[in-house]
């Protein structure tokens, strides 16, 4: 038994090690805790029905994915113009860039066939527990690069076609795996979901000349409902560890948790959804000590709070977002943007991660910036320790 439980604690470790270490419409219906179900079948249950490969938009985006395989210079060059605001991007770079982009490109013409396809499926097995964990993760994300790539240099060279098409294959692939349930696959569609509006916010905030087309803008940003995500993922989570515990039984003397445990710790961490991470600090580093002490394995809480807290940097950033496309629609209108906070509502309501509004500030040279009011700790602790580099101010051109 003493093996069995060094098992269970390392499968426990396994899930919560696979997403420290990433850093970066569903068609199931919510599952309830309060009463659970044989933790197998409700695992199953998590599990999307077969779509044919040709309208399965997960399919066409793994594809093209997979067929990226790069050399180290051409990684280097994706790598270093990544770092670099558009603006900075010197002649030499530019022409790297479409160089790389250009050998690339029947790898993206595959992705983009994704954009116009309603479903989606990446056919992962959530009741062969730890099975379903993905491997192929540094695909989407060396994928997402250089789709962001793509639509930047489309942005600031106003060939907006080209640009608007990698923003809806990357919004696309953002969305997809946002729909899926597993915590690496979410945690994929989320990190892809923040490049994406990275992007967004450089191109509104560009002053090259051609204008950004804010409608086409709005309606290529990636529409999966978060909340219901996070509350999908974490009923995963609490089958998947019931299962587990299930699969090793326990002994006189082993003191594992019981189904009736997770579960009412499972719900407390649903319970924060919809209120943000950032004004209920000393409630959440609570719930990830009773995590640690509950399943006497540290990490669990901690990836759970990461969950919450980067899912609700993507929202506060979609807020921005939003704000921004409503800011540049009313300059052009007025003419110049107003000395105090618009009412916008963008701009009046409190962000999903801070509990704050967006903080508005006009300049001098008649320029706005918008920035979400999170504090380094906020970011560091309950996001991710690169998180402030997608948080940054955003200033907008005067009209």
């Amino acid at each position: 038994m003493r093996n069995d439980r060094r098992l269970l604690y390392r499968r426990l470790g396994l899930i919560a090690a696979a997403v420290l270490l990433l850093g970066l419409s569903t068609p199931l219906l919510l599952h309830s805790l309060n009463s659970p179900t044989d933790p197998a079948t409700e695992l199953a249950s998590f599990e999307k029905p077969p779509i044919p490969d040709e309208k399965n938009a997960a399919r066409w985006l793994q594809a093209g994915a997979g067929a990226i395989v790069w050399s180290k210079e051409e990684q280097k060059v994706i790598g270093e113009a990544s770092l670099l605001p558009y603006r900075e991007w010197s002649p030499e770079v530019v022409a790297k860039v479409r160089t790389v982009l250009d050998d690339h490109r029947d790898a993206l013409k595959i992705m983009a066939k994704a954009r116009n396809l309603k479903d989606s499926n990446y056919g992962l097995e959530y009741s062969r527990t730890l099975k379903w964990q993905w491997t192929s993760s540094l695909q989407f994300i060396r994928a997402a690069r250089l789709l962001a790539d793509q639509a930047r240099m489309g942005s600031g060279t106003c060939d907006l076609e080209n640009a608007y098409e990698a923003l809806g294959t990357l919004g696309k692939m953002a969305s997809t795996l946002e729909d899926e349930s597993g915590d690496i696959a979410v945690l994929i569609g989320i990190a892809i979901d923040r490049i994406w509006l990275s992007v967004v916010s450089e191109a509104l905030s560009l002053d090259v000349g051609c204008p950004p087309e804010l409608d086409r803008i709005e309606a290529l940003m990636p529409e999966a409902e978060l909340d219901e995500m996070l509350r999908r993922t974490l009923s995963l989570q609490s089958a998947s560890l019931r299962l587990s515990l299930a699969e090793v039984g326990s002994a006189e003397g082993e003191n594992l948790p019981s189904d009736g445990e997770i579960v009412d710790l499972l719900e407390s961490w649903i319970a924060l959804i919809g209120t943000p991470i950032g004004s209920k600090r000393k409630q959440v580093e609570e719930l990830v000590r009773r995590s640690n002490d509950t399943l006497r394995i540290t990490g669990m809480g901690l990836q759970w709070k990461s969950l919450i807290g980067r899912a609700q940097s993507v929202q506060a950033l979609r807020q921005e977002v939003r704000a921004l496309i409503a800011l540049r629609r009313l300059g052009a209108k007025r003419g110049s943007f107003p000395a105090d906070r618009p009412d916008i509502p963008e701009l009046q309501r409190p962000d999903p991660l801070t509990g704050n509004p967006l903080l508005y500030t006009r300049n001098a040279d008649g320029s706005v910036t918008l920035k979400i009011d999170a504090d380094e700790d906020l970011l560091k602790n309950c996001v991710a320790s690169s998180a402030a580099a997608t948080m940054e101010a955003i200033t907008l051109p005067a009209p």
